[in-house]
């Protein structure tokens, strides 16, 4: 069962950029990524330790989907996007998180435009180029206001789908 949202405040990170708890329940927290300044790239974190989904409480692993999904409707309702991508990693921070990514047709189009490619996108790969393209260091004011802009939109949705 899902919990209620919790409405937290906006904080600054040490680096300038906002962070916005966008969602929180029993298991998961959904923050926007503070390395990046694409609106609505937001990070599901699992709040017990664990490092596999597979490590999870049995509780914390069947709220799993159900989170994401509901995370990934509110990001497909304020943004839009073409596709929304789902990844796991943990290469840098090997606590169990997921990276929920809003790929939008123009950042599609950037990419191909900047690798000059022309086939099918694969999309480790967009996220990998995002994540340079717009590092939080090469980011201005009005981008970094966007992004918390999106992320308290996104944040307003999820607290009206309870």
């Amino acid at each position: 069962m899902l919990c209620s949202v919790q409405l937290l405040a906006s904080r600054t990170s040490d680096r300038g950029m906002p962070q916005v708890l966008v969602f929180e329940n029993e298991y998961f927290s959904a923050e926007q990524a503070t390395s990046c300044v694409v609106p609505g790239y937001l990070v599901v974190s699992a709040k017990a330790p664990a490092t596999s989904v597979a490590k999870l409480e049995r509780a914390a692993a069947e709220s799993l989907g159900p989170t994401l999904a509901r995370i990934t409707e509110a990001i497909e309702g304020v943004l839009c996007p073409e596709v929304v991508y789902c990844a796991r990693f943990g290469e840098e921070t090997r606590q169990l998180h997921f990276h929920l990514f809003p790929r939008s047709a123009r950042l599609a189009e950037e990419y191909r435009s900047a690798q000059r490619h022309s086939g099918p996108l694969n999309g480790p790969l967009v996220l990998s180029w995002a994540r340079d393209r717009y590092a939080l260091e090469n980011s201005t004011e009005v981008e970094r206001q966007e992004v918390e802009r999106v992320a308290l939109a996104i944040r307003a949705r999820l607290a009206r789908s309870v």
